[in-house]
């Protein structure tokens, strides 16, 4: 589903709200400036949906008078923005999983298939020429992204250098993540997650791997890895391609955030990645309400 159209307006005003209503009341911190922890969530939104400095970005929260409207009296400077990326990460992690729930209240009834895939997004402003000069590789980040297509949504995410891999995403962090959340019954993947180990672990914990196999010497003969193949063949002949869906997401995302992180530290920079997930997550809820 396209959101991009609806503009970072309306989605900061609308994690505000999210953030403002879920998470716990704290009153307004103690300091000169009294943030509260919702409007601190929204100024990131911000920042990062604008696609530029922080500097830029914060110059036209103050000139467009939507601090107001996301409970601020004043416009903070880019080193609250650069601390409270470092500090807010686990909020942004919570709000994104209550905004998928909220999706999931409303789009379904029962378990939910899930997609594990993986997109990367550049980092910095070089030019491709610049670094050919310079001799240097270009980095990326790999998001890689629990994403329901029922839902359309997103459920958890793993932000790393493009050094790591979606397999070692799914076996440190996501196969725990989608199976202690219990709303799961199968996972579609493709054929880089091919190895016996990843499937049977799925299988012992009551989850149906659907994926296509290697094919040439690496093709099964038995075993988990064809079963994850018939899997896939069964499944491809009765619904049809859905991880177009998910590429269609990613599409979404980064119109919605741009194709660049320009963050220089790799926590602000796992940050932004979050902060772009919460937003799609968010627009879908906004596109969705009847409001």
């Amino acid at each position: 589903m396209q959101i991009c159209w609806l503009g970072k307006f309306i989605i900061v005003k609308a994690i505000y709200k999210l953030a403002k209503k879920s998470l716990p009341s704290q009153g307004r911190k103690k300091g000169p400036k009294r943030y509260i922890t919702a409007s601190e969530i929204a100024v990131l939104a911000w920042v990062v949906l604008s696609n530029q400095s922080y500097r830029r970005a914060l110059d036209d929260l103050k000139r467009l008078s939507m601090y107001r409207r996301i409970g601020l009296e004043r416009v903070p400077g880019s080193a609250s923005v650069s601390r409270w990326k470092r500090s807010l990460l686990a909020t942004v992690v919570l709000l994104i999983r209550l905004s998928f729930y909220r999706l999931a209240r409303t789009r379904i009834r029962g378990k939910s298939l899930v997609i594990v895939d993986g997109t990367s997004i550049r980092l910095g402003r070089a030019s491709s020429h610049y670094l050919k000069r310079v001799r240097k590789r270009r980095e990326y980040l790999l998001l890689t992204v629990l994403y329901a297509p029922e839902i359309d949504a997103f459920f958890d995410a793993v932000a790393a250098p493009d050094t790591f891999s979606e397999i070692e995403a799914l076996r440190n962090y996501l196969l725990d993540a989608l199976v202690n959340a219990g709303i799961f019954w199968g996972v579609l993947i493709d054929k880089r997650f091919d190895a016996a180990d990843v499937i049977e672990a799925l299988e012992r914990r009551g989850l149906v791997p659907i994926l296509p196999a290697r094919t040439g010497k690496l093709a099964p003969r038995g075993g988990s890895r064809l079963r994850a193949w018939m899997n896939y063949e069964t499944f491809r002949g009765l619904i049809g391609n859905v991880r177009s869906l998910i590429e269609a997401a990613f599409s979404s995302l980064k119109a919605m955030v741009g194709d660049v992180i320009h963050s220089k530290s790799w926590k602000a920079r796992i940050c932004d990645a979050f902060i772009a997930i919460l937003a799609y997550n968010v627009a879908r809820i906004t596109a969705l309400s009847p409001n």
